[in-house]
């Protein structure tokens, strides 16, 4: 297959001084397939197995699309097209037999995956979540309840 060009670090969407950005979670990408897809027998989904695939992904700009989009720019991966969509139609997308999308495994599981298979996706792409607040918020309350209720997030779903 050759060398993948993968993006290095992450991307904030936003910098500031003035602000403080803080990751919480970390997580996998996976790739969605209906269950009727040849894909779907894969064990797992290689970046090359994207090409002539139709994929669904999530309004733009957005930057886990976007990654994505220029993961298969990178690698001179042909897709068939894609359709986009707001993160909570992704799934009934694909469940329906739109197309193939990746997605962090967080969203999945909140949105559900009738009528699909979840596959691991290669090479790894990881989704940070976090909260971004003011400098002088550090010690608020509810900014400390975020940080102590996310340890009870299922195995699983993190990476």
């Amino acid at each position: 297959m050759g060398s993948i060009l993968m993006p290095t670090g992450y991307a904030q969407p936003i910098q500031s001084n003035q602000l403080v950005i803080e990751d919480l979670i970390k997580t996998e990408a996976v790739c969605l397939i209906p269950k009727k897809h040849p894909l779907a027998r894969s064990k797992i989904i290689e970046l090359a197995q994207l090409a002539g695939q139709h994929l669904v992904v999530a309004n733009q700009p957005n930057i886990a699309a976007d990654r994505l989009l220029n993961l298969i720019a990178d690698n001179h991966i042909r897709i068939a097209g894609k359709t986009e969509a707001n993160i909570g139609s992704v799934c009934g997308l694909i469940g329906n037999g739109v197309g193939i999308s990746l997605i962090n495994s967080i969203t999945v599981h909140d949105l559900g995956h009738k009528n699909m298979v979840v596959k691991p996706f290669v090479p790894t792409v990881h989704y940070t979540f976090g909260i971004l607040y003011r400098d002088k918020w550090r010690n608020n309350k509810i900014i400390q309840t975020i940080r102590e209720s996310l340890p009870e997030m299922p195995r699983y779903l993190a990476s």
